[in-house]
This record gives C-alpha cells, structure tokens and sequence, in this order.
C-alpha cells in the first residue's frame, strides 16, 4: 500500500517558486516539480516554497518581474545557442583526383567552411575565429576545426566551441552501372566458358567417332590395294558362283570381307559390273 501511494504521488505536479537564484532556477521563477523533489530538497533547504495564492508577493515584496522575464529569456538563448553549436556538422561531396584517387579534386579551404556556417547556422563567423585551420582540406575522412574567440549575443560573452567537417566521395551512377557490367561479364564469361567445355567434349567424340571409321576405310582400301596388285581382281571377276577370268586363292574366313569390297568396288569406275 506504501509503494502504491508513493508511486501515485510521484506522478502528480506541483507548483512551486523559487525564493533565491539556484542551479535549478531564478528568485521569484515559478515551476512545475515532482512533490517529492520539493518535500525532500528543495523545501528543507529553504530554496523554494509552495505557490499557493498570495504566498509569492508575501515572502518576495522587492522582486522586479521585468528583471526576472530577461533572466529567463536569456538563459533560453543560452540553451537554444548550445545546442545549435553542438550540432555544427559541415558534410562536403567532392569527386577524386584522376591522378590520386585518395585526393580531393577541389581542396576545401577556410572560405567555404565559413559560408556554410553563416548560411546554415546562421553564425557571424569570421577568419580570425577559424585560427586553426592552418591548411586547406585535400583528403577524404573527418576533421575537427575550433572556433576561438566569438561573442555570442546570447551569451553576453566571448565563447569557444568546435564544428566538426567531414569529405565523402561522390556516389556515381556510372560506377554502378560500371559495376553491374562487370558482373554481367562475369556471369557471361561463366557460362561461355561451360559451353566451350561442352562443345570441345562433343567435338573430341566427333574426332574419335571419325577417326574409327577411318581406320576402318583405310584397312579396307589396304586389303582392296593388295587384291588388286596380285591382278587377283579383274573387270570381269566374280564370286560365289560367277564367271571369272582369275581365280581368287583366298581362305574361307575371308570370303565375307571379300563380299563387302566386292560391294564397294561396283561402285568404283575402274571395276564394273558386267
């Protein structure tokens, strides 16, 4: 039950007014806070009191409400100010050098930091607070500048704070595009490369098949060539029951592949059929 209503008072708000100036805020500056805060901090150590009606003007009779306002306006300033020097980011796209790829084709001087700063933060920077960027930027990465010396009418002050400047190289289309050639070459060559492997197995198959038949022709032409050196064959010649001038002395294992030339020479001019 404890912890319920302790979790139940922690969220509810109070109102409250501050009765000196203090890290948390102006005498007389009225504020919205947690009551635990008040009850436990700030109420013991007679920094604020409860704004309740008529309190305020009782325990602070000389307070100046227009010296108050410009307090608190300031301290926005101050705040608006501080967050817009912490997010000073400068960010320059500029193509390579063709003959150091590593190197900036246009260098990034002081000039052109200055300008964007009084363009996009809209900051009276001038030379003589950018004292530390002695040379000019040619490489690509990120690089840390300070800024010295500048009064900010915010502030009411002189004041030093730091911006931070980062090169990139450009994203090309055609590099892309140049990419993805290549990749299609790749996958082209792959592929001709698998179909020269096919078609050098299929011709080496081819080879082989011609070179048996051949072999083939060329025992037969052999066997023919000696026949007919031996004036074994003649115009007239016959076999198996036919007329002929020459009778052929050959082995009965031989009669078939006497046929088969017997074939081929009817259709050779030099042996006719009669």
């Amino acid at each position: 039950m404890k912890r319920g209503l302790q979790y139940f008072f922690s969220k509810q708000r109070m109102e409250i007014f501050f009765l000196k100036d203090c890290v948390q805020g102006f005498q007389g500056e009225v504020r919205i806070v947690k009551p635990g805060f008040f009850e436990k901090y700030l109420f013991p150590r007679a920094i604020a009191y409860q704004n309740l009606p008529g309190y305020r003007r009782r325990l602070l009779p000389d307070l100046d409400e227009e010296k108050l306002e410009n307090k608190i306006q300031r301290r926005k300033d101050i705040k608006l100010f501080q967050q817009k020097i912490a997010g000073i980011h400068l960010e320059f796209v500029r193509p390579p050098k063709f003959s150091n790829p590593s190197l900036l084709k246009d260098p990034i001087d002081d000039k052109l930091i200055i300008e964007e700063v009084q363009q996009r933060f809209k900051l009276q920077v001038t030379k003589n607070h950018l004292l530390s960027m002695v040379n000019k930027i040619t490489t690509y990465g990120q690089f840390t500048l300070q800024i010295e010396n500048f009064y900010s009418p915010e502030l009411q002050d002189y004041t030093t704070f730091q911006i931070t400047v980062v090169t990139k190289k450009p994203i090309m289309k055609v590099q892309k595009l140049i990419d993805e050639v290549a990749t299609k070459d790749d996958q082209n060559k792959d592929e001709n490369k698998d179909k020269s492997d096919q078609k050098v197995v299929k011709q080496g198959k081819e080879k082989e098949k011609e070179k048996e038949a051949q072999n083939s022709i060329d025992y037969d032409k052999t066997f023919e060539t000696t026949l007919v050196k031996k004036d074994q064959i003649t115009h007239d010649t016959y076999l198996f029951g036919f007329q002929s001038e020459v009778d052929i002395q050959l082995e009965p294992a031989e009669h078939f592949q006497i046929l088969q030339i017997f074939i081929r020479l009817s259709k050779n001019e030099r042996f006719r059929w009669d």
